[in-house]
């Protein structure tokens, strides 16, 4: 006969007996353990917002979120931050931090980046809170990035503003140097047209005055001339004696014609050059209004170049030093081959007048040469009559 033994099983009683006393001290307590022994209502949970990347000398933030496992804000005794080098020394050791207020749970410390060195650096919040009677705290850790790229760009976008402001103002100075300019060439438009009337008024006043003079001494020329004429035929009008006068009839003519010549001659060259100076002015006048056309039109349209400008006043300055250079010709032609013609005309009343001087010598001579012989034959013929 087999005699079987019954034993008595405890243990899923046990287990049964510790699951459900867990979950009725869990609930009576309010608080649930996981399986290592965390518990989970009474756990909190803290996050960093902030991470960034900053320049040399910025403003930054370490902002960081303390919650219970249901994301709800947990009230905190206080938070601090550390932030360390590159090389993990303390840059700020243990500073109090902030709660920013309008949003529950978060808390911020605010610094100054330093000028230096580029790198990681490494920073911590740590908070203290109440859970029960007793004190704990949490903290979490992140990093931002200190790089001097941010700083050169920023350098350069300040460097740029400030180019393209002096640009700017450059520009402005530059359409304001073009107004002026712009003035000023209207004034110098105007005084060329000044003084271009004052040359052209002086240059009919020598004329005339040339002509008035040219002609004055022609006239006076041929009158003295007419003159000494009538008064050589006046002389040998009452000689008797055959006297051979065509070669000093001859010089006369001679002498009347070329001069008659040079005369024509002044005068056309005078007037030629009259022409040929009106010529000039009449272009430099067209060369004015169209440079000062151009002037206009490129003030109007705001595109006027210091080339288009100084390009005009060098078209302007060749132009006034070609008609410098036409009056100067002027002047010499005047001081020069005019008044060597003079002088020839000048030289052959000269011979004229030594001509006719010696033809009145000549005419005394036979006058005094004749008396004598009428006186002799008067006195031949009382000797005659006398005699018988």
């Amino acid at each position: 006969m087999v005699i079987v033994q019954k034993r008595k099983v405890r243990f899923p009683v046990l287990v049964v007996l510790m699951v459900v006393g867990i979950f009725v001290f869990g609930a009576a307590s309010g608080a649930f353990i996981y399986a290592t022994g965390q518990e989970v209502l009474s756990s909190v949970r803290m996050v960093m917002v902030s991470h960034t990347e900053y320049r040399y000398a910025e403003a930054g933030q370490i902002v960081a979120r303390l919650v219970d496992f249901q994301g709800a804000p947990v009230a905190v005794l206080n938070c601090s931050a550390s932030i360390l080098y590159p090389d993990k020394t303390f840059f700020v050791q243990n500073a109090l931090m902030s709660s920013t207020g309008n949003i529950s749970g978060d808390h911020y410390y605010g610094f100054t980046t330093p000028s230096g060195p580029e790198g990681v650096y490494e920073y911590q919040a740590t908070c203290f809170y109440l859970q029960g009677a007793n004190t704990r705290n949490t903290s979490v850790t992140n990093s931002f990035h200190l790089s001097s790229a941010f700083t050169d760009v920023l350098a350069n976008q300040v460097q740029i503003n400030t180019t393209v402001n002096n640009i700017q103002s450059g520009l402005i100075g530059m359409n304001s140097t073009l107004n002026g300019v712009a003035a000023d060439l209207l004034s110098i438009n105007a005084s060329l047209s000044t003084q271009i009337t004052g040359v052209t008024d002086q240059i009919t006043s020598v004329y005339d005055n040339l002509t008035a003079q040219v002609n004055a001494n022609t006239t006076q020329i041929l009158d003295q001339l007419n003159a000494n004429t009538t008064a050589v035929l006046a002389a040998i009008s009452g000689i008797n004696v055959t006297v051979n006068l065509t070669p000093v009839l001859d010089a006369i003519q001679t002498n009347t014609t070329y001069l008659a010549g040079l005369i024509t001659t002044l005068e056309s060259n005078m007037g030629a050059n009259f022409t040929y100076t009106n010529g000039l002015i009449t272009t430099l006048e067209s060369n004015m209004a169209a440079n000062f056309t151009v002037v206009t039109n490129t003030q109007a349209a705001q595109t006027v170049t210091l080339g288009d400008i100084n390009s005009t006043v060098n078209s302007m300055s060749s132009v006034l030093s070609y008609v410098n250079v036409t009056t100067y010709d002027t002047y010499q032609y005047v001081t020069g081959t005019l008044a060597s013609n003079v002088n020839s005309i000048l030289a052959d009343l000269g011979v004229i007048n030594a001509t006719v001087n010696r033809i009145e010598t000549v005419t005394n001579v036979v006058n005094v040469t004749t008396q004598a012989i009428l006186e002799n034959q008067e006195n031949a013929v009382q000797m005659t009559v006398f005699s018988g």
